[in-house]
Order: C-alpha cells, then sequence, then structure tokens
C-alpha cells in the first residue's frame, strides 16, 4: 500500500495514503498516541522523529514510503534510490534469500532517508556514529532485540559492501538475546486445535507442520512428488541455509493427505494459493493460526512455529534421540535442538 509522507515542518509530517486503512492497521495506529487524525485535510500527522520512521517502516514496509519530492532536491532522492539499487544487486550476488533482501533494503531505505532528512547527509558522508545513533533510537523505543539484530547486520553490509568504508570498525556488540523457552502444547490442545478447523485443506497443512516438524515456509513449498509414501518419509528442498532433508510422513497424515489430493486435485504445489501456478502464502497460514488461536482462547505465543516446538518435544518425551530430532528439524548445531530438554516433562522428571 503506498504511503505518501508530506514534511509540513521541521517537527510535523502528514501521512496520506492512496488506498483506505486496513482495518488492522487502523486499530494500530489509533492505540499510539502520537497519530493525529487532521478531520479538515484528512491526513495524519505524526511527529518527525526517529522512531516514527522505524514504526513507519515496519508497519507499511518501507519499500511503500514515498516523500514527497518538492521538498528534497530531487537529485539527492536519486543519489539514494541509486544506492539501494546497488544494494539489490550486491545482495542478489551473496545469494541472500529473497525475505533476508527485502528485510536489509527496508532497514537501510529507512536509515539512509532518517540520516538525510535530520542531518542532510548522502551515503558516502555517514560513519559509524551515524549507525549508533540510529540504534539508539531503536533501543529507547524497545523494538525487539531480533530487529536490532537484523540492524546491525543490515548495515555492515551496507558499510562494508556497498560503501567500501573497510576503514570503519563496526565496534558495536549485538545485544545479548534473553534465553526464552519454546511454547510447546500439550497432546490435548494439539487435539482441540486440529479438531477445530473445519477448513479440511488448513487442517491437513497444519496436521502436516506438526508431524513433520516443518517450517512454515517449507510447508507451503511443498510440491506432490515430494511424498514418498514406500519409506514413509516427506522430502524438504532449499529449506533454510539453503539445505535439503527429509522428515517424517505418518500413517494419518498420510491418509488425511490422499484425502485431501483426491478432493482437490492440486497439480503441482500441495497446497496452491488462488492461482495454481502459486504456492499458499506464509502470512495466510500465520493468520489462520491465529483466528483458531484466539476461538480457542489459547495463549498469545501460539503460532504456526508452535507446532514445530511441539513435534519436537514430544518425540523426545517418546524417548527419541536427540541427534535424530536434529536432523529431522534440520538444525546445523545439535545445542540447537537440546532447548527443547529444557520443556520436556521426561527431562524433567
Amino acid at each position: 500500500m503506498p504511503v505518501h509522507i508530506f514534511i509540513k515542518n521541521h517537527d510535523i509530517l502528514e501521512i496520506r495514503l492512496s488506498e483506505p486503512f486496513p482495518t488492522d492497521s487502523l486499530r494500530t495506529i489509533r492505540s499510539v498516541p502520537w497519530w493525529k487524525w487532521d478531520q479538515q485535510k484528512k491526513v495524519w500527522q505524526v511527529p518527525s522523529e526517529h522512531y516514527v520512521f522505524v514504526q513507519l517502516g515496519l508497519l507499511f514496509g518501507s519499500e511503500n514510503i514515498y516523500f514527497d519530492r518538492s521538498l528534497t532536491p530531487l537529485t539527492e532522492i536519486e543519489c539514494i534510490t541509486k544506492f539501494l539499487k546497488k544494494t539489490y544487486d550486491e545482495l542478489r550476488l551473496h545469494r541472500y534469500s529473497r525475505y533476508t533482501i527485502k528485510s536489509y533494503l527496508s532497514i537501510i531505505k529507512i536509515f539512509l532517508l532518517l540520516t538525510h532528512k535530520t542531518q542532510g547527509k548522502l551515503p558516502e558522508q555517514l560513519t559509524s556514529e551515524d549507525v549508533k545513533s540510529y540504534l539508539l533510537g531503536i533501543v529507547d523505543k524497545d523494538f525487539s532485540i531480533s530487529f536490532h539484530n537484523s540492524c546491525i547486520s543490515a548495515l555492515k553490509f551496507f558499510f562494508y559492501n556497498i560503501l567500501n568504508k573497510d576503514t570503519i570498525r563496526f565496534n558495536i556488540k549485538r545485544p545479548r538475546r534473553g534465553k526464552r523457552l519454546p511454547q510447546v502444547l500439550s497432546y490435548k490442545n494439539i487435539e482441540k486445535l486440529l479438531n477445530a478447523i473445519k477448513n479440511f485443506k488448513h487442517r491437513v497443512l497444519c496436521m502436516l507442520i506438526y508431524s513433520g516438524g516443518f517450517r512454515v515456509s517449507e510447508v507451503v513449498r511443498l510440491q506432490i512428488n515430494d511424498l514418498d509414501e514406500e519409506r514413509k518419509m516427506i522430502f524438504i528442498r532449499n529449506a533454510k541455509g539453503r539445505k535439503d532433508r527429509y522428515t517424517l510422513l505418518s500413517k494419518v497424515a498420510y491418509k488425511l493427505i490422499m484425502e485431501y489430493i483426491r478432493f482437490y486435485k492440486p497439480t503441482l504445489w500441495l497446497f496452491p494459493g488462488q492461482q495454481d501456478d502459486t504456492h499458499l502464502s506464509t502470512r495466510s497460514v500465520q493468520k489462520l493460526i491465529q483466528s483458531y488461536r484466539l476461538k480457542l482462547g489459547l495463549p498469545d505465543t501460539v503460532k504456526p512455529h508452535t507446532l514445530r516446538h511441539s513435534f519436537a518435544t514430544h518425540l523426545l518425551e517418546e524417548g527419541v534421540d536427540v541427534r535424530i530430532i536434529q536432523e529431522l528439524l534440520g538444525h546445523a548445531h545439535l545445542k540447537t535442538t537440546t532447548i527443547y530438554t529444557h520443556v520436556s516433562k521426561r527431562s524433567l522428571g
């Protein structure tokens, strides 16, 4: 959704959308005290502050934000655009994933526009102090540690590979991550969730995530010929880290999948999207789980990935060796898999 921003003065930004706000975005905006609606002009007014730029990027995606060019010299805007294009090409040459490219470009675009607006700096004039100032704004507004880390990685890539500033030392330590345990559902709640899903396609999809320990991005990209009936295995191609692997195909899941294929008759993708030549989006699966979570009154922390956590924990409780679970989940390091020993009833017992 394109978002057009007009600078009223140095302290206020006026925001106008080419389309009406979606309901979820409107709900978010109304909950934030610094968004004010100007009834006469039919625009939203927000402070011209660092945290506002970051919030706008997260809410709408920086690729959808357009600044009024009449207030900024065209050559300077074109200069920033040129650097973003160069960054995009370099990220592709490094063979980064599509998701990582989108995330890095979003962070870098907000950073360049913000430093240009507040300090009048062009990309080649930036220093590590500008990065620290940007990150302090993220810390002050209590953005997640995960987003903080992504910002460091994106800006480090930009400085070293695009600006070629090898002489600048990135003396920026990454924030310490908290040791949070994964959310796990009991057998009873898993059964409750699956029985509540009336749409057969959605039920089969969620059953597969749980019975095979899939990531959402993996299950939506499954193809029909990835199912190995004889070996009772499912082939997962080009998963996280560009690694292929196999996982389990349970008898119950296989029976449901066969019924699903007979009824829906998919041709290539096991779970096609609105068009047969595209697969279901990860966002659709996330919204699906969220709707049933609300309906059943499950905790806010329950997401599609919770089914993957439950798969690993339940296997551990059944006595499956942790190294086998590591292979099924596709973890590069055993340390990542051993976190499930902290939530397993069998291990604690």
